[in-house]
C-alpha cells in the first residue's frame, strides 16, 4: 500500500466513522429520555460495535503501511492497540494524546460484551454515554488521523 492508498482508505473509514456517529445522535435524540426497547439497545450495540471495528480497520492499516506486523491470537485487539502507544517506525505518533488510547481501550471493552452476548442483556446505563460521547471521540480521533496524513 502506497501513501495514496492509505490516504483514500483513511478519508473513507474516516467518513464511515461520522456517517455512523451521526445515525447514533439521530436515533438518540429521537430516543429522547425514554427506554430502549431490547431491539433498539441491540441497534445501538451494533453501531458502537461498528465504530470500534472502524477504529481497527484505520490502526490495521496503518500497521501495513508502516510495515508492522498486525497482532495475531486470542488478544490481538490489545495487542494492536499497545502498538500504537509509542511512536511507529516512521517516526510518527498517531496519537499524541495518550488520553485517546484510553478512550478507545473503553470501546473496545464494550465491543466485547456487546458481540460476545445477548441483545436483551445489554445494560443502556453501560452504553449510554460512550454513545452520547461517540461526537467527540470521533473528533478526537479525526484530528489525530488527519495529523498523521499531513506528515506523510
Amino acid at each position: 500500500m502506497n501513501q495514496n492508498e492509505l490516504r483514500d482508505f483513511l478519508i473513507s473509514e474516516l467518513s464511515l466513522l461520522k456517517q455512523t456517529v451521526q445515525k447514533v445522535d439521530i436515533e438518540l435524540a429521537s430516543l429522547g429520555s425514554n427506554q430502549p426497547s431490547d431491539f433498539q439497545k441491540a441497534g445501538f450495540g451494533a453501531f458502537l460495535m461498528n465504530f470500534y471495528s472502524g477504529i481497527e480497520n484505520i490502526l490495521k492499516q496503518i500497521c501495513r503501511f508502516e510495515g508492522i506486523s498486525i497482532p495475531v491470537g486470542e488478544t490481538w485487539h490489545i495487542g494492536l492497540l499497545k502498538i500504537f502507544e509509542n511512536k511507529l517506525p516512521s517516526g510518527h505518533s498517531l496519537f499524541t494524546n495518550i488520553e485517546i488510547l484510553d478512550i478507545i481501550k473503553r470501546y473496545r471493552n464494550l465491543r466485547h460484551v456487546i458481540i460476545h452476548g445477548y441483545g436483551i442483556m445489554l445494560k443502556w446505563d453501560l452504553m449510554i454515554q460512550p454513545l452520547k460521547d461517540l461526537n467527540i471521540i470521533f473528533g478526537k480521533i479525526e484530528e489525530e488521523i488527519k495529523k498523521y496524513m499531513d506528515e506523510l
